[in-house]
């Protein structure tokens, strides 16, 4: 059984639409502590999460990560940019 997920924008969740679930994607919040990261990738992967930390607008500092996403409905493109590509509009929601 697929996991619900619920965007922390929004509120809506993955099983809102059942004709809306296939064209509707859902993106973790960035995650700084992957374990194969080289330094420079976990120190722009920290930015990153405070910038989308700062962009929701509201405290997650204590909910897990893997917790947390965004609905594509927040980016330009339907998905976040890669997390090298700074400059991109949709580096945050």
């Amino acid at each position: 059984m697929p996991k619900l997920r619920v965007c922390c924008i929004c509120g809506i969740s993955s099983g809102y639409f059942k004709k809306d679930r296939n064209s509707r994607s859902f993106f973790n919040f960035p995650n700084p502590n992957i374990k194969k990261l080289v330094p420079f990738d976990k120190d722009l992967l920290e930015r990153r999460l405070v910038a989308w930390k700062e962009v929701v607008g509201t405290n997650y500092d204590n909910v897990p990560i893997g917790l947390t996403c965004v609905c594509s409905d927040h980016f330009q493109s339907g998905k976040p940019a890669r997390f090298s590509n700074v400059n991109d509009i949709d580096w945050i929601p």
